[in-house]
């Protein structure tokens, strides 16, 4: 039997024949290039597989809240830059002023291509708020550090989570967009997730 070609389209009303794609949970043996979008449906015309992608207030709300989460990420990240007076203040100790920013980084760099890996095998839906989960875990450590050491661990944490909501942010982006559109979207992307690189102090056992 013949393979199925693909043919990428958007969603639309008119398209009432679409069924949903037996890969909805984000699982693809044949890695993300192979694996139908969760986000899109499809239609076979023909021997040919049409899929049907989110468009309008669907497709918005997807950018919407992937901007929020890359903003919040980004600031959470970043907060450690003007609140290193506070901090040392609070614990009186400039001891691990280093590891307050690195153990974050450290974190991100090491787990982010796990995470990439990870939502080629499992649900990208499920992975993706494991990752958001993880990160909470981490702020609420960092919060109620008692000690400087806590406050490391609690950025380390947090940072794994960041690096599966960096990865899962992009992941979802491509799977909820045409090929054609994405480098729109991404640069778009871009742009809100600078907006998360503020210099503005602010207290910060709020992050």
């Amino acid at each position: 039997m013949s393979s199925l070609a693909i043919t990428e389209v958007e969603h639309s009303a008119t398209n009432i024949a679409a069924r949903t794609t037996p890969a909805t949970d984000g699982n693809c043996p044949g890695g993300p290039a192979r694996c139908p979008s969760p986000h899109a449906q499809e239609t076979v015309v023909d021997g040919v597989v049409v899929q049907h992608y989110p468009s309008g207030a669907q497709l918005w709300l997807v950018l919407l809240t992937m901007g929020a989460v890359l903003v919040i990420t980004c600031i959470d990240m970043n907060i450690v830059a003007t609140a290193v007076p506070s901090i040392t203040d609070h614990f009186h100790t400039v001891a691990d002023v280093g590891w307050y920013s690195s153990a974050f980084r450290l974190s991100v760099s090491a787990f982010q291509f796990v995470f990439g890996k990870a939502y080629t095998l499992f649900s990208v839906k499920r992975l993706f708020l494991v990752a958001n989960a993880i990160s909470i875990v981490g702020s609420i450590l960092c919060g109620a550090a008692t000690t400087s050491t806590m406050l490391v661990v609690g950025r380390a944490v947090a940072g794994l989570g960041s690096a599966g909501i960096f990865s899962g942010c992009f992941v979802i982006l491509v799977q909820s967009t045409p090929l054609h559109r994405r480098p729109i979207f991404l640069g778009v992307v871009g742009g809100i997730e600078g907006v998360g690189y503020s210099d503005r102090a602010a207290p910060w056992r709020r992050f």
